[in-house]
């Protein structure tokens, strides 16, 4: 983009990038872990919670809590609202567990990164994955200056970009390895 009027917009089209990025990319980099208090079945989510990946009441054991909606969590509550709970479900700003007990979860989740700033020059997204932030800025500029035929350009790329990072994020996940096989 060749234009000079854009130098005191361009930390927008940052935000918008990384709103969308928080939203679509959901990516180890993104992961962290930490306890909920629960007192009578509910607990606040963490700040920045975009989505549970495991979550385990302290016990000892600890015991790994299976999703389930909320409509099924209500049903479940009502006949086992003294047992440890095998439950739990997000709701509002809480989650939720199969048990009126109290006491804690440890929890693995997704959390939004904190945006770029002038004191937070990076991220672990922009680092690995430049490609990310600069297709995403360049669609966002396109929007903001109504370039109909740069967003046409510049959507399919960030979109790749975008299908690139969660690629990358499942084989990480996920390897699949080499396999050996005997002569």
């Amino acid at each position: 983009m060749h234009r000079n009027d854009l130098s005191s917009v361009i930390g927008n089209f940052i935000a918008l990038a990384e709103s969308e990025i928080q939203t679509r990319c959901k990516v180890l980099e993104m992961e962290t872990t930490g306890t909920v208090s629960v007192t009578a079945g509910a607990g606040s989510l963490p700040t920045g919670f975009l989505g549970a990946r495991k979550v385990f009441w302290e016990t000892s054991p600890d015991k790994q809590l299976t999703y389930v909606t909320p409509a099924r969590l209500h049903a479940i509550k009502e006949a086992s609202e003294a047992d440890i709970p095998a439950f739990y479900t997000v709701e509002g700003g809480s989650i939720k567990v199969s048990s009126t007990l109290s006491g804690s979860l440890n929890v693995t989740y997704v959390s939004r990164f904190t945006p770029l700033s002038s004191t937070n020059t990076t991220t672990a997204l922009l680092t690995n994955f430049p490609d990310l932030y600069l297709n995403g800025v360049l669609f966002y500029a396109a929007v903001w200056t109504e370039d109909a035929q740069k967003q046409a350009t510049h959507r399919p790329l960030f979109d790749a970009s975008i299908g690139r990072v969660n690629s990358n994020d499942f084989e990480r996940r996920y390897p699949t390895g080499l396999a050996v096989r005997p002569a």
